[in-house]
């Protein structure tokens, strides 16, 4: 699992959680610009389901 964080630091944090097996830029690629203005965001990647993930050394 990964966490991503975007926005301010000083910022209260609200953390976003994808259903079961999506991908999290699919789920909220859309709202974290939006959120990001009032808030840090922080997004959870399942393993397996993230596009910076590699199987056997393919991409």
């Amino acid at each position: 699992m990964t966490v991503y964080e975007f926005g301010d630091e000083t910022k209260p944090a609200i953390m976003l959680l994808p259903g079961a097996c999506c991908y999290w830029k699919t789920n909220f690629g859309e709202v974290i610009p939006l959120l990001q203005e009032k808030f840090r965001v922080c997004v959870v990647s399942y393993d397996g389901f993230d596009d910076t993930e590699t199987l056997c050394g393919l991409t």
